[in-house]
């Protein structure tokens, strides 16, 4: 059978294959690892179509958190020129079963208007708006070759809009150390009308291994079709992001380890504190600082003394992917970084001190402390239940929502209080075990955290239980009874 299109006031008459929509034809299949060859006799082509549609005037890339040692390799969005620089599109079996490869389009995207899908370039591509991918494809984009020599973690992520089908219509992402033999994995089927986020861990290929330490590396996205049963648009890949890791002079510490190992941890209080001093050099130039940070709080830092220029940079927690929040560099005077910075979230927060650039080198003393803190609110109605001879059980109200904990204190008789437990936040009750028989308690506590301690809740007074032992003809201890 044949269908009749219409493109450029040119018909062409397309065969195509008329499949009921069985069950498990289109479903969704994650089809493992894989290993595919690029061919050696890749023909040039001089008939390749080119897009001359209107496009963005300014590249898209998406945000990445800035990290100390962390580097975008590629940044691509298809919103420029495609291909350029190191990205190379081609059909992989060359004009055997017509030309198709990767080129963009503004059919459909994940975000801004572009897109790369899989069979709109070559001598016979096609448009997605009224076609299909074609039978026989093997349309490969390749990027590199590019280096990890120096990186110690890689990773490629992108976003994929998938509908083939299942189990022989396969979209892969692969990578190769010879530019021939890739590797890496694959899906097929139908993942619906959404785009799909995935990262392809370059320190885990399938056979290869770890490619850091490699000096040559090829990243490919292929997409290869059977000679039968087409099924809608194929493969769109967008917002392709290339990056490495590689350790930077300074501090050893990765922010995305809570350990912080190298991290010097400080604890602000509301009188100025200092930290220091410091020395930064040419190899040596930053320092990290881990701190933990209540919302609604605002914290104060600066540098003083010594000589140099230096800049300092806050970044907030992995929840929030340690992004750049607040920075400085002069604003402290004599090149001193100065900045306060009121804490959205609860959480532990970074900061890097560093000298202004590579090379260069500062030394001085770290400032901190924070303001607008209050202490917390006194629990009420502290009551007090004798269980045994041996153990009083505490209960009270808990009246803040910002305390560290509680400090129990006891007394007995005429003495004086002593503290004898704190414990977390939130709670709101205690078993004071290890106390002697017959004897009164005395009672109270108090809330705190970093700004100070709450007023005393109110007294409480209980007396453990009476002991008796019957094997004790003297009977001390046991209670006189009066018929």
């Amino acid at each position: 059978m044949y269908k009749l299109v219409i493109r450029a006031s040119i018909l062409f008459l397309l065969p195509f294959s008329l499949y009921p929509l069985e069950k498990g034809r289109w479903e969704k299949r994650e089809e493992g690892a894989a290993h595919l060859i690029k061919s050696t006799s890749i023909p040039s082509n001089p008939y390749s179509i080119l897009d001359t549609s209107e496009k963005l005037p300014s590249e898209k890339t998406r945000l990445i958190g800035v990290l100390s040692g962390w580097t975008t390799i590629m940044s691509e969005g298809l919103e420029g020129s495609f291909p350029s620089g190191l990205w190379s599109a081609f059909d992989n079996d060359g004009y055997t079963n017509g030309e198709y490869y990767w080129d963009d389009t503004n059919y459909k995207s994940h975000s801004g208007a572009w897109s790369a899908w899989c069979a709109k370039g070559g001598a016979n591509g096609l448009n997605p708006a009224f076609q299909n991918y074609p039978d026989n494809c093997r349309s490969w984009m390749e990027y590199g070759p590019f280096s990890l020599s120096d990186a110690t973690n890689a990773s490629l992520s992108f976003y994929f809009w998938n509908k083939s089908e299942s189990g022989y219509d396969k979209l892969y992402w692969m990578a190769s150390i010879d530019g021939t033999n890739y590797y890496g994995y694959s899906i097929s089927g139908d993942y619906g009308d959404t785009w799909n986020a995935r990262t392809f861990d370059l320190t885990n290929v399938p056979t290869l291994g770890n490619l850091c330490g490699k000096s040559q590396v090829w990243i490919a996205f292929i997409f290869e079709s059977d000679s039968s049963v087409i099924y809608d648009k194929g493969a769109f890949i967008d917002d392709i992001v290339l990056q490495k890791y590689v350790p930077e002079t300074g501090d050893a510490w990765d922010p995305t380890d809570d350990t912080a190992s190298g991290a010097t941890l400080i604890l602000p209080t509301t009188s100025e504190q200092s930290h220091g001093p410091h020395t930064l050099s040419s190899t040596d130039n930053y320092d990290w600082y881990k701190l933990y940070m209540t919302a609604g709080i605002t914290y104060n830092f600066n540098t003083i003394g010594g000589s140099g220029d230096n800049y300092g940079e806050l970044y907030n927690g992995p929840g929030d992917g340690y992004t750049c929040v607040a920075y400085d560099d002069d604003s402290g005077g004599s090149s001193q970084f100065k900045f306060s910075y009121s804490a959205a979230n609860t959480q532990y927060y970074y900061l890097r001190v560093r000298a202004y650039s590579v090379g260069s080198s500062w030394s001085g003393y770290l400032k901190y402390s924070y303001t607008g803190g209050t202490p917390p609110s006194a629990p009420s109605n502290l009551s007090a239940t004798p269980i045994s001879s041996t153990q009083i059980n505490l209960s009270w109200s808990d009246n803040s929502n910002n305390e560290t904990g509680f400090k129990i204190e006891r007394k007995s008789g005429d003495g004086a209080y002593s503290q004898i437990a704190t414990i977390t936040a939130n709670t709101t009750s205690y078993q004071n075990t290890g106390l002697t028989s017959n004897i009164t308690y005395i009672y109270r506590i108090r809330a705190y955290n970093t700004d100070g301690d709450s007023a005393y809740s109110n007294e409480v007074s209980v007396t453990t239980e009476d002991t008796w032992d019957p094997a004790d003809d003297t009977p001390s201890g046991a209670t006189v009874l009066t018929p």
